[in-house]
């Protein structure tokens, strides 16, 4: 008896981006818990200044000299992208503060959620990535699955004139990373991470130089805080560029709602807040609408892989008209 043909495996690209979201998201909730635990005792541009300046000194032991060799011999394109994603950072950490400061923190992350859509709709609008109606169901899935177990608008408070604040920090956001999918695939993700901490410093050291905050002098155990939150930063910004550079936007947009799973579980372990049941049932709604694109996305591959007549293929627009099309956004 003849053996049936196995399956074509689901791609690998978007496997991998949908793996390395998924920790991204973990290591970003990690830094935003301990930052967190830091900040209830030292003031916001201390604990920025210092966490930032121990993100840069981590990020140049891994980029080595090799990182001041490849920023000194940029193109001209990369220095561009490189210099608008920067700012992008910079954005999304100031518009962040300033809405946080005056809103709930639930109210604030639900209004980021709507970062992935707009990576959706920019890997349509920029890369010409295929999004079909499912991708952007599954999408709008995991928006609802993120309000669900924040539940904004419980308490009917905390939407005001700040939301707007949150609005082009999300949108800050979802732009820095499509502009990492225009950069050299030479430029090293750790080089990246290096130019986007050091400008985040920058500003964070002007910022505390303005404030008339007294300094307050970091505990023994603020500082091994401190060292965890900026190794967990560190490791999230480099992942950051590897995600983006992986796979379909909108095939791994979805498995960035984990970020709300991973901070659910890490404020469990840490601070005895055990999730309620509409906690549980928006987890069970994100993650449904993950191990959907993941069938989905293997469907994809195996009609890719059946024979096909042969018929003309569009080429795909160019990294560099790409580049030149999201650097003429961000101007």
């Amino acid at each position: 008896m003849m053996k049936q043909p196995a399956a074509p495996a689901p791609d690998t690209a978007n496997l991998k981006a949908a793996a390395i979201t998924s920790v991204t998201m973990l290591f970003y909730a990690s830094n935003d818990m301990t930052c967190k635990m830091v900040m209830a005792r030292l003031p916001v541009p201390e604990t920025l200044a210092f966490r930032n300046g121990l993100t840069v000194l981590g990020t140049a032991a891994i980029a080595g000299p090799s990182a001041l060799r490849e920023i000194a011999t940029l193109s001209r394109r990369d220095a561009k992208a490189l210099l608008a994603r920067t700012s992008c950072d910079i954005t999304l950490t100031t518009c962040f503060l300033i809405s946080l400061a005056e809103l709930p923190l639930a109210n604030a992350a639900a209004v980021l959620q709507i970062a992935p859509l707009i990576i959706v709709l920019g890997g349509a609008v920029f890369f010409g990535e295929r999004v079909g109606p499912v991708d952007w169901l599954l999408s709008i899935i995991g928006f609802i699955g993120a309000l669900i177990i924040i539940r904004p608008g419980a308490r009917c408070e905390g939407f005001n004139a700040f939301s707007l604040w949150l609005v082009a920090a999300a949108f800050a956001g979802a732009l820095r990373d499509l502009l990492s999918r225009t950069l050299s695939d030479a430029l090293a993700p750790s080089t990246v991470a290096l130019s986007s901490s050091t400008g985040v410093l920058l500003w964070s050291l002007g910022w505390l130089a303005l404030t008339s905050q007294a300094y307050v002098r970091p505990s023994a155990f603020e500082v091994w805080l401190l060292v965890a939150t900026a190794g967990s930063l560190l490791t999230a910004n480099v992942l950051a560029v590897v995600m983006m550079r992986s796979g379909n936007a909108a095939f791994g947009a979805p498995f960035r709602y984990t970020l709300l799973l991973w901070a659910t579980l890490l404020q469990a372990a840490f601070f005895g807040a055990w999730p309620d049941s509409l906690t549980c049932i928006g987890g069970g709604v994100i993650l449904c609408a993950g191990l959907a694109a993941l069938h989905r996305e293997g469907r994809r591959r195996t009609v890719r892989a059946a024979p096909k007549n042969s018929t003309h293929v569009a080429p795909a627009p160019t990294r560099a008209k790409l580049s030149e099309r999201l650097l003429e956004l961000e101007a």
